[in-house]
């Protein structure tokens, strides 16, 4: 009961009521004298530091609350996690939003020590080296040909070189040029060639949602520098193709899992531009029993 009267719902429930009252309270009142109504600056400043007071106290929210906040806009810096024996990253409300990527990243203590691994991601992982992030997601050279079948069409993506890029769709082909610093989906890559637009591929879902599933990545980057091109496959693309195939071996869903060793004070992060947003990256801290996830 005391989180609902101190929830925002409620507080603008009672902030409305009382505007619109007073409000007709004063418009009757004008009506018949036509005069200003006496206390309308006292009231509303009362209305006012009420609001202050209440939006206080959702910041620097009071223990017994039971609750970081309720303000729902309000961001919380989070320190990170202590784990004992095992937790899960990656994680995001695809029910809402059915375009989030959602991914399982569990870390866990081992008898090697520290270790992550993912049975199913949408995003590539990486590890902190000497020289930037590391990938360490299952990835493909972009040296060979990836190839991809919808129920009606026949896909294959290539990389000429470091900033030339083709697809062909049922043999048709479309080609890009561009420059790419840390990564990019597929279909981010091609969507704007005008004869790929034209085309009556363009508008095929089971394709866009196809190439929006392979990422074109650096294998390693930084902030000053960058590695060798590599395909990375989402496993949301077994939605959209049914028969995928790197350098002609079939990938399956389990040759995307992956497992990894992480070293104390060794940092890892995931998704695409996590160098300049600054979003999920965290430092590993071992410890006797457990160990900390920092947030970065």
């Amino acid at each position: 009961m005391l989180q609902f009267l101190t929830s925002l719902s409620f507080f603008y429930f009672v902030c409305i009521v009382l505007i619109t009252f007073y409000a007709i309270a004063y418009f009757r009142s004008f009506a018949k004298t036509r005069r200003p109504v006496k206390g309308f600056l006292l009231v509303f400043g009362i209305i006012g530091f009420c609001c202050l007071g209440f939006l206080y106290i959702h910041i620097h929210p009071p223990g017994k609350l039971k609750t970081y906040t309720n303000l729902d806009h309000h961001f919380i810096q989070h320190d990170g996690y202590l784990v004992k024996g095992s937790i899960e990253l990656g994680n995001s409300d695809t029910a809402n939003f059915s375009s989030n990527p959602y991914n399982s990243f569990v870390f866990e203590r081992s008898d090697n020590g520290l270790k992550v691994s993912s049975e199913y991601s949408e995003e590539p992982f990486y590890l902190r080296a000497s020289d930037g992030y590391q990938i360490a997601s299952v990835n493909f050279p972009a040296s060979n040909t990836l190839q991809l079948n919808t129920d009606t069409l026949r896909i294959s993506i290539q990389t000429n070189s470091d900033e030339n890029f083709i697809i062909q769709v049922d043999e048709k082909p479309f080609s890009v040029h561009k420059k790419i610093k840390w990564g990019i989906n597929a279909w981010n890559l091609f969507k704007e060639n005008n004869e790929f637009i034209n085309s009556s591929f363009y508008s095929d879902e089971k394709l866009s949602n196809g190439l929006k599933s392979v990422y074109i990545l650096r294998n390693n980057i930084s902030k000053t520098q960058t590695g060798d091109l590599c395909y990375f496959i989402s496993g949301r693309i077994f939605r959209a193709a049914k028969d995928i195939h790197y350098d002609n071996k079939q990938v399956v869903p389990a040759s995307l899992q992956f497992s990894s060793l992480l070293q104390d004070k060794s940092q890892v992060a995931w998704g695409i531009g996590f160098v300049s947003n600054n979003k999920n990256q965290y430092r590993i801290v071992k410890q006797d029993q457990s160990f900390q996830l920092i947030n970065k």
